[in-house]
């Protein structure tokens, strides 16, 4: 009703935000706890320039929630997506009245506060951190990030760690989450993992590299933790390249690469490895291509298509032909 409202009036824009704002309101005062209502409002207020008002809707909605639903009816999302929102007036220096603090001071109001009522030293912004990030544990001791829902709020956490000015707070619920993952697999013989803890390892990395304050040595043990659950991540192996060679180890980049070949579990790593011992030794790329091609990674068609294209790019179109062959047989599919 939203959309159509906003469509109807397309032509007169001061007339369209009204009617829609009039239909939001309505909706909402009928049905307060319907959070898909809440989000289109705010993304409308969003969409037409107004982050502040955006801000305020999703304040709003920290009084009516209650942790037991933080992971449901969209919630973890509308957290997210306030952080995000935060982050990026921050950025574009905007006139803007809604700070960090007052998230997390709204967060200590609506949280429960009981546990930590008593503790001294702790201001408002102190202790709905330490709440949030309660309720982030009860979320991760159930088991792995499986889904959407409990990946968004784990993310939503570490960004209001990262507004707040803790770099290494961020760092922290990030790392807690995938060590988490690491413990809960091991405890049952493999790892539960899911598009959603995939979706979660990506996404915190690409937050972890957005970290200014953090130490390349913290973050590179971060990606290695990452690299654990899912070794043919491009992006996790990326980003622990490049920390591996800001750190200047070399040294224990090359030994994790070969034992991730060696174990046959990421034919990534095998192409990176590839690639870095090309810049050394490169009159030992063909061979190492013939010697993987032949063993675990003969099915492999991301290997294959390295492999062909590597001959084309040094002057042997021939045997690229040939080779191409053999690839097919390989992988027929």
């Amino acid at each position: 009703e939203l959309k159509l409202k906003q469509k109807a009036l397309a032509g007169d824009a001061k007339r369209a935000r009204a009617a829609v704002e009039a239909v939001a309101k309505e909706h909402i005062a009928k049905r307060q706890n319907c959070f898909p209502i809440w989000a289109a409002y705010a993304s409308f207020q969003r969409d037409h320039g107004s982050a502040t008002s955006a801000c305020k809707i999703y304040l709003s909605l920290l009084s009516s929630v209650k942790p037991s639903s933080l992971r449901s009816g969209g919630v973890p999302e509308m957290f997210l997506e306030l952080a995000t929102l935060l982050s990026k007036s921050k950025k574009a220096s905007e006139k803007f009245k809604i700070s960090p603090d007052t998230v997390l001071g709204a967060l200590a109001t609506q949280l429960s506060l009981a546990d930590f009522a008593k503790e001294s030293g702790l201001n408002r912004s102190q202790m709905a951190r330490r709440s949030f990030q309660k309720v982030v544990e009860r979320a991760l001791s159930e088991g792995s990030l499986d889904t959407e829902a409990s990946v968004t709020l784990v993310l939503a956490a570490a960004k209001f760690e990262q507004l707040d000015g803790s770099d290494r707070g961020a760092l922290g619920i990030c790392k807690q989450a995938l060590e988490t993952i690491l413990s809960s697999s091991s405890e049952t013989n493999g790892p539960a993992l899911t598009r959603h803890t995939l979706e979660f390892c990506e996404r915190s990395a690409r937050l972890v590299l957005s970290l200014k304050s953090i130490e390349t040595e913290k973050a590179q043990s971060f990606f290695a933790l990452g690299l654990q659950l899912f070794p043919s991540s491009p992006l996790l192996l990326t980003a622990y390249m490049r920390a591996e060679y800001e750190c200047g180890a070399v040294a224990r980049l090359e030994k994790t690469l070969a034992t991730l070949v060696d174990d046959e579990r990421s034919p990534t790593a095998l192409l990176a490895l590839l690639i870095h011992e090309g810049e050394k030794k490169h009159y030992k790329v063909h061979h190492s291509f013939e010697k993987h091609l032949g063993g675990g990674f003969g099915q492999s068609c991301l290997i294959w298509r390295a492999y062909l294209r590597y001959l084309v790019l040094a002057g042997r179109p021939d045997q690229a032909r040939e080779h191409y062959g053999r690839a097919v047989r390989a992988c027929p599919w």
